[in-house]
């Protein structure tokens, strides 16, 4: 009998003690992050124009490709420098520089349109998650006398964002 008095009071206490544990308590937190704004150019090819030959009646032409990769709805402008040998004054009359002191004048456009800096820069703003292809047609102007020779110049594309 004492073995049962004495399990019923452990059970007796057992169900009086469970519901006083059964209390809870809750907290929250705040998850952020910030996305940056940024831009890639990705893929850029050269610009080779070939044989120029200076007593032809007719412009060179040639063209390359670029892409640029967004942040969604990042970028507004893109521009192509005046290079190393051109006129910085409005990005427009640029040139290869070549033997002696020879400058060879080119332009670059975007279909009809001079493409340099300032008013003639492209407008782009990322719609799409993927690289954007973007074409620079280039034009040698004829009748240029220059010295024979290979002639370069370096380009950098600027993407403002």
């Amino acid at each position: 009998m004492r073995t049962t008095v004495l399990s019923l009071s452990i059970a007796a206490g057992l169900i009086f003690a469970a519901p006083a544990a059964a209390q809870t308590a809750t907290g929250s937190f705040n998850v952020t992050a910030t996305v940056q704004a940024a831009c890639q150019v990705l893929n850029t090819n050269d610009l080779n124009f070939g044989l120029y030959d200076p007593l032809a009646a007719g412009a060179l032409t040639a063209s390359t490709t670029f892409q640029v990769r967004c942040t969604r709805n990042a970028g507004n402008f893109i521009a192509l420098s005046e290079g190393a040998n051109g006129n910085p004054v409005g990005c427009l009359g640029r040139a290869m520089n070549g033997p002696g002191a020879d400058d060879l004048a080119y332009d670059l456009l975007d279909g009809a349109t001079a493409w340099g800096c300032g008013a003639n820069q492209v407008n782009y703003t990322a719609a799409v998650n993927s690289p954007v292809t973007f074409t620079v047609n280039g034009s040698i102007p004829a009748g240029q006398f220059v010295e024979a020779g290979a002639y370069s110049d370096t380009i950098t594309i600027t993407v403002d964002f």
